[in-house]
Parts: C-alpha cells; sequence; structure tokens
C-alpha cells in the first residue's frame, strides 16, 4: 500500500485561517474536522465510494467532533469546510446531474436549503480515498491531523468510538519536513533568538524548525510547539542550554559562564531577551510547552 506522504504538506498547509483577538486567537478548526469526519464515515461504512454526499450522516458527525474542539465564539457551519476544501489540491467537486451551471458560478458555500436538495458532492484524489478505505491509511490520517490542529485534544479524541486505533505516528522525514516548513513560514524564517534571517532563492536558510515538547513525547506538530531558531540557538535549545519562559523572555542555563569563552559570553547576552514572535499571536508557544521547556533548562548541581 503507498502512504500518505505526498499528501503531508498539503494537510499540514490546510488553508484554515486565524480568528479571535489577543490570546483567544485560534486557528479555524472546520477544515481539519471535516477530513476526519470523512475519514469516520468511510469506516463505518456510511461513505462506501468516492463521493461525499451532504448527508445526516457528515453534518451529525463533524457536529459531534465540533464539540470536542470549540473555542472562543466558533460556529459549527460543516457547509463552509464541505465548500470551501475545494481550494485544497486533494478536494474536489462534482455537480449532481443538472445542477452543473449552477455550480460552476459558486463563489460562496451554498444554502443549508440548497446543499440538503442536492448540489454538490466532495470528491478526494483517488488514491486519497483509496487509502482512506484501509485501517492502516485511517489511522496514519488521523494521526496527521490531530497532530497538526488539534493536539491538546488528543485524548478526547482517542475516546470516541472510532479513535480506538490512533497510535502515534514513528518518525518521518516527510512528516519532520512539512513542519518545518509549517514553522519557518510561521516565523517568517527568522530565528526567534537573534533575529538572524538568511532566506536564499532556493529557499535555502540558515535557520531550523525546533519542537518545544519532542514530537516523541507530545506528538504535537501544532505551530504552538515549535520554534525558529538558527544552528547555534538551536543546538544549545536542544541541549536545554536556553529556553523562553511564560514572560515572552528568553532565560539562559546557569552552567553557561560567560567568562569562560566568548561563544558562552555571547550566548549569555541571550537572558532577559525578548522572544522575537511568530506572525500571529495565535502562534506563539503555548503554556504547556514553554512551561515544559522551563522544568528541563539545565541548572547548577545540587
Amino acid at each position: 500500500m503507498k502512504d500518505l506522504d505526498p499528501y503531508l504538506e498539503s494537510l499540514y498547509h490546510l488553508n484554515v485561517g486565524v480568528v479571535g483577538q489577543g490570546s483567544e486567537q485560534h486557528e479555524r478548526p472546520h477544515k481539519p474536522l471535516m477530513l476526519l469526519t470523512v475519514a469516520d464515515l468511510i469506516e463505518e461504512g456510511e461513505i462506501s465510494e468516492n463521493r461525499i454526499k451532504w448527508a445526516p450522516a457528515l453534518r451529525n458527525r463533524f457536529s459531534e467532533l465540533f464539540e470536542l474542539v470549540r473555542k472562543g465564539n466558533d460556529q459549527s457551519t460543516p457547509q463552509n469546510p464541505f465548500f470551501y476544501l475545494r481550494s485544497e489540491p486533494f478536494w474536489h467537486h462534482l455537480a449532481i446531474p443538472g445542477k452543473e451551471e449552477v455550480v460552476a458560478n459558486l463563489s460562496s458555500p451554498p444554502s443549508i436549503g440548497e446543499l440538503k436538495h442536492g448540489l454538490i458532492d466532495g470528491v478526494l484524489d483517488e488514491e486519497l480515498f483509496q487509502l482512506l478505505k484501509t485501517e492502516e491509511g485511517r489511522n496514519e490520517f488521523r494521526e496527521i491531523i490531530v497532530a497538526r490542529y488539534f493536539p491538546e485534544k488528543r485524548e478526547e479524541l482517542l475516546n470516541l468510538k472510532s479513535k480506538s486505533a490512533l497510535i502515534a505516528a514513528p518518525d518521518n522525514p516527510v512528516r519532520s519536513s512539512a513542519f518545518r516548513r509549517l514553522i519557518l513560514e510561521t516565523y517568517d524564517y527568522q530565528c526567534a533568538a537573534c533575529g538572524l534571517r538568511i532566506r536564499l532563492p532556493n529557499d535555502f536558510t540558515v535557520v531550523d524548525a525546533a519542537h518545544m515538547i519532542p514530537f516523541s513525547v507530545g506528538h504535537n506538530d501544532h505551530p504552538t510547539n515549535g520554534l525558529a531558531l538558527c544552528k547555534n540557538h538551536h543546538w544549545a535549545f536542544d541541549r536545554f542550554l536556553i529556553t523562553p519562559t511564560e514572560k515572552g523572555i528568553w532565560k539562559v542555563s546557569s552552567q553557561i559562564e560567560p567568562r569562560r569563552s566568548p561563544g558562552e559570553a555571547e550566548l549569555a547576552e541571550l537572558d532577559g531577551e525578548r522572544l522575537l514572535p511568530p506572525r500571529e499571536e495565535a502562534y506563539l508557544p503555548s503554556s504547556e510547552a514553554v512551561l515544559w521547556r522551563e522544568s528541563k533548562l539545565l541548572r547548577d548541581p545540587a
């Protein structure tokens, strides 16, 4: 069986949009929830061919999932992702016979009434649909969506009847590459510690993507669990010599001795400096991730 690697970049970069203000900012959950809904309905036999119909089973399952991840003023509007997923490369629409001209002129989601009376069906890339018909493919697909968009709701999603098979994905170079690009775009290819930004036309950059909580621990590829760091600060970060704090400033381990070498002196200067933020406040490091990092910061031996 072929795997989902060809779809990872697209799945990690769904055009979801950010809503809310200040600390309430978050990504819209609708598109990834619709994809989880489709995987569930394939598993349950509600979808047996590659035609995703606007049906009660789809609306009900979407609403069930939505209640688990709802934030702020989010509204359960499954008609929106059912329509707007067409902007993603693997989701397509087919008009109900006789409605081709109407569908060709659609620029916004149809009304609930129009959908109920039959207007469009969703269609996946055939290769993706065939993968989702297998248990292994569905489990991997769910893991990708949950790790990227809903890691903080992992246990709740696990407890749903059809999520019992959700397991942690193994290390995957393609997944790591998708996470790297996600984080670099989030920080505009700039080191969150020193501000170094080099991006050549061939997309070469000296900045890396670092997990706050390692993926092997948290199964979390959300942008709030990542930082863009230059090679030097990534090295220090991985060795728990530096960490951002809840106040948004950097803290340097007391094991760094500035008088010992120019390199340590330069690293020590980061202490108390402000973390350079991502493009959206919604993607600032989460409190959970920051506290985990702070607890691991190397300190002087007792």
